[in-house]
């Protein structure tokens, strides 16, 4: 598939810069890896920074654009920093309650009603939302639209990770799972958007490559026996992933396309619990994105 060339960036101002009209942001997710992009967002949401079109987002990296495309960055910064560490979110004790080790419907409870999401800000946005899932029949990336009504049950099925979850969600009759399953990395689809500029914020630094783990591999597909397809996106997974990362180093390498990504390792991991950790990753993705953006002013 040819992907479209977007110009470099030049101003943080895209929607005003008449040289860039318009601009595509993806985000990656990685469990509380996600942390990262939620500083991030939180500083392209300052007043001076990017205006984008599109906002395309995966996992862990889905809950927090939501609350960005709502205008509601700030609910969304709080729920990382209040909700998400200690037994909140993970805990082995749910495997004794015969419950996830992931509480993905008590976070997504927190979305509905405890810091509440305004979904139906997502009507008339500027952005439109994109969150990615993975089609349990198919095995295949869906890149859906967001909208008020199916909002809340897609950030619980972009985020329902094999094992920790392990449990399918449907959307609209159409049974999903973790996004990242089948595209962790969305470059391909936010490329397609063609926009002027596409900016990525990734969760792990320059160089990273995912490494081929047949058992994990097959323990994560035996979690959904009666969807075979699965077990075999899963199986090619590390390959997909590593595509996309070399595509993006390729573009970013010419100019057509900026990251945000950390410079080394997060404090946080995927299964991290540590309030300090997660506050930590958070201010991490904070000076990533403040770093950008002072660069463009300074082209």
């Amino acid at each position: 598939m040819t992907q479209p060339s977007p110009p470099p960036p030049s101003s943080p101002h895209t929607a005003t810069t008449p040289a860039l009209r318009t601009a595509t942001l993806f985000v990656e997710g990685g469990g509380l890896r996600g942390a990262f992009s939620a500083g991030a967002l939180a500083e392209l949401s300052r007043p001076g920074g990017p205006r984008f079109d599109d906002v395309v987002a995966v996992s862990s990296g889905a809950p927090t654009a939501a609350y960005m495309v709502a205008g509601q960055i700030d609910d969304g910064l709080r729920i990382w920093e209040d909700y998400t560490h200690g037994t909140q979110l993970i805990s082995p004790l749910n495997w004794l309650r015969a419950s996830p080790l992931m509480d993905i419907e008590r976070l997504v409870g927190v979305f509905a009603r405890v810091v509440p999401l305004d979904a139906g800000r997502l009507r008339d946005a500027h952005a439109a939302l994109w969150i990615v899932v993975t089609n349990c029949h198919t095995g295949r990336a869906e890149y859906v639209r967001a909208t008020p009504e199916n909002t809340l049950g897609l950030l619980q099925a972009t985020m329902a990770i094999p094992i920790a979850y392990g449990r399918v969600v449907p959307v609209g009759g159409i049974p999903y799972i973790d996004g990242g399953v089948a595209d962790a990395i969305p470059a391909h689809h936010a490329l397609s958007l063609k926009r002027d500029l596409t900016v990525a914020v990734l969760t792990r630094p320059r160089g990273y490559r995912r490494t081929n783990q047949p058992a994990l591999t097959y323990a994560m597909g035996r979690t959904y026996p009666s969807h075979p397809e699965i077990g075999r996106t899963l199986s090619t997974r590390w390959k997909a992933s590593n595509n996309a990362l070399e595509l993006i180093e390729d573009l970013e390498r010419r100019g057509e396309m900026a990251v945000i990504r950390p410079p080394g390792p997060l404090p946080a991991g995927r299964l991290s619990t540590r309030r300090e950790d997660i506050l930590a990753t958070i201010e991490a993705g904070r000076e990533a994105a403040r770093t950008w953006l002072r660069t463009l002013v300074r082209r």
